[in-house]
């Protein structure tokens, strides 16, 4: 390792060895002819991929996989971008391996490898995307790294992770860090952590990365790429932790004058830093530079919007909510309208989100935005819409709140129900054939698709919808017409949960006194129409099709449809094809007559029991 200094800026050479498990070049042994396992020990104090703590060393992670290239003497590659996988990760040592379809040939081979697996390759000619948003310890892709070429024997199956000997691989690192820290002397932060640090360098730094993996001078080209880098800290910064937080970029050579401009952010506070000359350097490859971050002032957001669950329909706690503002809106949590919040525990009820805004133009997007809702919890998954009040700014900083509760798993109110008569006013059937009516779609009447019924109608609009029934009495008998009334599937769950259904309801009745209305509620299984039918002579209920049946107490035989009554129902094991169900009959006897009866139902509400 080779220490520079320069300017006060402290600059290390990190250099990576990686040892083969294998067994001596040119030793013979008995290779199985069959898929065999062969693998990788990458070792030693500053090897690893996922920087620590000291900003120096880093260490491996069980995701690493590295890619592995094998030219043989015949011009022809036994292994080409071949994948290890990491495996054992000790903190110290990192062992890769992967699976061969057969073992390689006794050869001398010629060695290539990198980190991570490419994006694409032509040749020895490999492309890396270098990514604009790191967390701070160069993990996941971002710390490059390629091999000088070896010439070796073949691969042999793993005998003993623990055994090192065989063959060594020198890596060497193929970006520039800058490891930014908090000095002890700082008076601003007051026991503040930045969390996020946006870095604008004077040009392209990061981006697609090529280079050629054959060659023992490797460089890097910046294809394409961008200027800003932001850091998402998977270790918050700070002075009393004396951490760093590390950027890796193209190695650069920077001009006089040019500077690196930093914003940096607490969880809820601005941090002013000082931009940072570069010197007119060269920041090469395998090196680091430690950066000192000096905070000017912290201050606080001059623009607020809360969201906060105002309620819960449920009856069960969501995890993750996304909210969902027009285009043209950025939730500065995740620079897109689109924000999801996944914090690892139940989200209850007053749970707040804060957005907070530098930008007064961003803020003010929002105003009037209709910002669409999504609950997800164990079971279910619902939807809800709330708006933003208009916003008008007065003075330097503004705060508005808007908020949504969880809405029923199910919920209709008949709201936009049209009066229409759905033929349970049908005329005399003295015949089951003629009484059994088939069902209608009823979304021609206002309702959401899904719904449909026999015998159903609406006697004043945006009210209750009534389900009917007809008795016809003869000197023979009677003929008893049901109807019948199906919501939608209960699409909304994702797996079966019991639930509590309430639902309103009232009767009334047409034509002979002798006869009233029976009903009861459950729930069926069936896509599409699902048909009224009759039964004859009965003065008993004969209900068909219905599963879990509740009978429907007293329905009134004089009421309206706004005088009604409440009852509720549980279905056990309920899951998102199930259909809620109401059947009702006319009962009672007569020497010749015939009459209509009906129910109305009201106010639907569907919750998860949270047992």
């Amino acid at each position: 390792m080779r220490r520079i200094w320069i300017k006060g800026i402290h600059t290390i050479l990190i250099p990576l060895l990686i040892s083969s498990c294998s067994y001596e070049l040119h030793e013979k042994h008995d290779i199985p002819e069959g898929p065999i396992e062969v693998g990788f020990f990458a070792g030693g104090a500053q090897t690893r991929t996922e920087m620590l703590q000291n900003g120096l060393s880093a260490q491996w992670t069980p995701d690493d996989k590295l890619a592995v290239w094998a030219l043989g003497s015949n011009g022809l590659y036994a292994l080409s971008n071949q994948e290890f996988n990491a495996y054992g990760i000790d903190g110290k040592h990192g062992f890769f391996t992967t699976m061969l379809d057969t073992a390689m040939p006794e050869d001398t081979y010629l060695y290539y490898c990198c980190y991570p697996v490419p994006e694409s390759v032509d040749g020895t000619n490999v492309t890396f995307n270098l990514p604009a948003l790191q967390d701070g310890k160069v993990s996941g892709g971002a710390d490059i790294m390629i091999a000088h070429p070896v010439s070796y024997g073949p691969l042999m199956p793993l005998t003993d992770v623990e055994d090192h000997s065989g063959m060594t691989m020198s890596m060497k690192r193929m970006m520039h860090q800058f490891r930014f820290y908090v000095p002890e002397d700082d008076v601003q932060l007051q026991g503040e952590e930045i969390e996020r640090i946006i870095l604008t360098f004077p040009t392209q730094v990061v981006g697609r990365v090529s280079a050629d993996i054959s060659l023992h001078d490797i460089e890097t080209v910046l294809l394409s790429g961008y200027r800003e880098v932001t850091l998402n800290l998977a270790e918050p910064l700070a002075k009393e932790k004396q951490n760093f937080a590390c950027v890796a970029f193209v190695p650069t050579q920077f001009q006089a004058g040019d500077m690196l401009h930093l914003k940096a952010y607490t969880k809820d506070k601005i941090v002013q830093i000082d931009p940072i000359d570069l010197k007119s350097r060269y920041f090469e490859a395998g090196h680091s530079t430690a950066v000192r971050l000096m905070p000017r002032a912290v201050m606080d957001y001059p623009y607020v919007l809360n969201f906060t669950v105002s309620g819960n329909n449920l009856g069960e706690n969501p995890h993750s909510i996304i909210l969902k503002a027009p285009a043209g809106c950025v939730w500065p949590a995740s620079g897109t309208n689109i924000y999801t919040y996944s914090p690892g525990h139940e989200i209850r009820v007053g749970e707040t989100l804060s957005f907070r805004f530098e930008d007064k133009e961003q803020y003010m997007a929002f105003s009037g935005a209709e910002v669409n809702v999504t609950f997800d919890s164990e079971h279910a998954v619902t939807y809800a819409k709330t708006k933003v009040n208009t916003i008008t700014i007065e003075g330097d900083t503004d705060k508005e709140t808007f908020s949504a509760a969880l809405p029923y798993l199910f919920y209709e109110d008949f709201s936009n129900l049209v009066v229409y008569d759905g033929d349970y006013k049908a005329g005399v059937n003295t015949s089951v054939e003629g009484a059994s009516l088939p069902a209608k779609d009823l979304s021609s009447y206002g309702l959401p698709v899904g719904w449909s019924g026999a015998r159903t109608g609406c006697d004043k609009a945006g009210t209750a919808i009534l389900v009917g029934s007809r008795v016809d009495y003869v000197i023979a008998g009677a003929t008893r017409s049901y109807g019948r009334l199906e919501s939608p599937a209960l699409s909304a769950l994702k797996k079966e949960a019991d639930i509590k259904v309430t639902f309103d309801y009232g009767g009334s009745r047409s034509g002979s006194n002798s006869f009233y209305a029976v009903g009861v509620c459950g729930y069926v299984y069936g896509e599409g129409l699902l048909n009224g039918y009759a039964t004859q002579f009965l003065n008993d209920p004969s209900w068909t099709d219905i599963s879990g049946i509740n009978s429907i107490p007293d329905i009134p035989k004089n009421g309206n449809a706004t005088t009604l009554k409440t009852m509720s129902y549980v279905v056990s094991g309920c899951d998102g094809y199930c259909r809620l169900s109401w059947h009702v009959g006319g009962m009672g006897t007569a020497f010749i007559a015939n009459g209509l009866q009906w129910m109305y139902v009201d106010n639907v509400k569907v919750q998860i029991l949270n047992n």
